[in-house]
Order: structure tokens, then C-alpha cells, then sequence
């Protein structure tokens, strides 16, 4: 889940709420087969308005095999894997908040242990697209938020 997280630039709920139906093919990238475009369905809204739909292209090479690996080699061996949730889990249909805040591996700051959350992967992720050469706009395009813009600001001297 976190790799996908990370190829996508999700939220953390984004990412929970995913279902296997959510992957499309996108004419553009052929490469990435069956997982050209991902559908974020119950995207962050403004209040009281409805989730934000909106799709998200894929740019690394790497995330339609891992998505495959996933579907094919382990979900299938989750209690609850009849369900059409992407991330089944042993107790229900679909990974709870609370499993998924649990499960965040730790990793060193200069501080201390942190737990790493994985809205935290959005930063790393507008960062790499950029370094990979991708424009800034498309990359605040792909993840449609507060963030990207925040990130696309020239540091000031």
C-alpha cells in the first residue's frame, strides 16, 4: 500500500478506499497496461461538498508490476479478498484507519523514531516527479493539491 501511495501521491484515506476496479488504461502510456490511470473516487473535498473524483496518471515504470504483484501473489491470500477492496483486510472488507495508522513502519529523523505516516510519501513523490524531469505543473496537476503548489515554490534566498 505504501508503494502505491507513493506512485500516486495519495492520502492516506485515497489510498484506503481504492478498489480493484479503479485502474484504467490510458491511451497515452500504453506501457502501463490495465494500470495507466488510477480513479480517486473519495478524493479530499472542501467542507460540507462531496468527495472529489478526479484520475491520476501513472509515471513510474515500476508501479504497474508491483499493483500486479499485489492483485495476483498476495491479496488472494487475505481472509477477506472476495471483497472489491484493493487492501482487504483479516478482519473486514476493507483496511481500517486505525490497522493502516498502526502498520506505518518507523523511520530516523535527526530527533528521534518517528512513525511515517503515508500522507507524508506526497512530498517525496511532486519532489521525485520534478528531478525526473516531469514539469512542475503536471506534477501539481497530478496530485490536485494544497501541497503541490506549496512544493512548486521557488525557495526564497
Amino acid at each position: 500500500m505504501f508503494k502505491v501511495a507513493y506512485a500516486y501521491g495519495l492520502r492516506r484515506n485515497e489510498a484506503r478506499i481504492l478498489d480493484l476496479t479503479d485502474f484504467g488504461r490510458n491511451p497515452e502510456g500504453r506501457e502501463f497496461g490495465e494500470y495507466g490511470t488510477l480513479l480517486i473516487r473519495y478524493g479530499k473535498a472542501k467542507k460540507v461538498s462531496p468527495p472529489k473524483r478526479h484520475s491520476v496518471l501513472t509515471v513510474w515504470y515500476w508501479t504497474p508490476h508491483t499493483i500486479e504483484e499485489w492483485i495476483s501473489e498476495v491479496r488472494p491470500g487475505v481472509r477477506h479478498s472476495a471483497s472489491r477492496a484493493l487492501w482487504p483486510s483479516e478482519r473486514g472488507p476493507r483496511i481500517g484507519l486505525q490497522r493502516l495508522d498502526s502498520a506505518s513502519p518507523p523511520t530516523m529523523t535527526p530527533s528521534a523514531w518517528t512513525p511515517l505516516e503515508l500522507h507524508s510519501l506526497r512530498r517525496p513523490y511532486i519532489t521525485h516527479l520534478i528531478e525526473d524531469g516531469h514539469d512542475p505543473l503536471f506534477a501539481g496537476l497530478l496530485v490536485a493539491a494544497r501541497h503541490a503548489r506549496d512544493a512548486l515554490r521557488a525557495p526564497t534566498a
